[in-house]
């Protein structure tokens, strides 16, 4: 059985490879416009945010989890969401059931 660690480090990489980092790549010439190329400014702003707190602040694959979910909540129907919708890139909600799926097979 994965230690707590290991099962962290699964979560952290799932989270990085399907949410995080897909918005940090994305290059401001993808966008014609110059709102929507600030917009993107902003959006990778709070995802290298995210991105840290979930490295650095979470210590468990269970805080993992539990802090994917708060944000799910307190993302959905908000500005985050919308943003993230309007430059077609992806959010929590997309990766909700294979997240969950995850930490069952790892038994978070």
């Amino acid at each position: 059985m994965a230690s707590d660690d290991e099962k962290r480090e699964r979560l952290l990489q799932f989270l990085d490879a399907r949410l995080f980092d897909p918005i940090l790549k994305v290059p401001p010439t993808r966008y014609a416009r110059e709102s929507e190329r600030m917009r993107l400014a902003d959006v990778k702003r709070t995802t290298a945010k995210e991105k840290h707190r979930f490295h650095s602040d979470l210590h468990s694959a269970a805080e993992v989890k539990a802090s994917f979910l708060a944000d799910l909540g307190d993302c959905a129907g908000r500005r985050c969401n919308r943003e993230l919708a309007a430059l077609h890139l992806p959010r929590y909600s997309d990766f909700r059931d294979e997240f969950m799926r995850l930490c069952d097979r790892l038994g978070v």
